[in-house]
């Protein structure tokens, strides 16, 4: 598959890449600086589950095979109501949600700290969670001026079975954050 992220971990590979049917996550303790954003990969190890999130877990930087450099993958654009409804259909893809304004209280993340803020696309009927990672370099950087499209990649966060629940968006950098006419 196609990485489409960053790590989102500094002292681990925490990387999301995809092919033409599917994303998932690339987990591997101890290793960073693996691959990068639009490096096609082959990737050999387990899979298990991590609070809904399904990903290959690798041992050594050598389950990590590098194909080709330089490819990109075009985001699927879904509504906060579809992330929130069927968020498993775009678990670990890139997405764009356009319109996206921040509902109720939230604060922006400062230098080194993350943040989960609610966000809607439609007035505040729909909800779903855009997760700030601390990891990126959005932290500390200057709120958007909403609505922006966003775009990252589809996350989720469920700490219990049947992980069905929990669903989120994960900008990856500053650039995923595009104003809106």
């Amino acid at each position: 598959g196609i990485v489409t992220s960053p790590s989102f971990h500094t002292d681990h590979a925490d990387y999301t890449f995809e092919d033409e049917t599917a994303g998932i996550n690339l987990f591997g303790f101890d290793l960073s600086g693996l691959v990068n954003i639009g490096d096609e990969i082959k990737v050999s190890g387990i899979t298990d589950e991590y609070n809904g999130k399904f990903e290959v877990i690798i041992s050594t930087a050598n389950d990590v095979v590098t194909i080709s450099t330089g490819n990109s993958v075009t985001p699927q654009v879904i509504t906060v109501s579809d992330l929130y409804t069927n968020g498993e259909n775009y678990e670990s893809e890139l997405i764009t949600i356009e319109n996206v304004e921040p509902s109720g209280d939230y604060s922006w993340p400062s230098e080194g700290e993350f943040e989960n803020i609610t966000i809607t696309d439609d007035g505040g009927v729909s909800i779903t969670t855009m997760r700030i990672d601390d990891d990126t370099d959005i932290d500390g950087s200057d709120e958007p001026d909403w609505p922006v499209a966003v775009t990252g990649v589809g996350g989720q966060y469920d700490e219990s079975e049947p992980y069905n629940e929990n669903y989120q968006i994960i900008p990856r950098s500053n650039n995923d954050f595009r104003g809106v006419p």
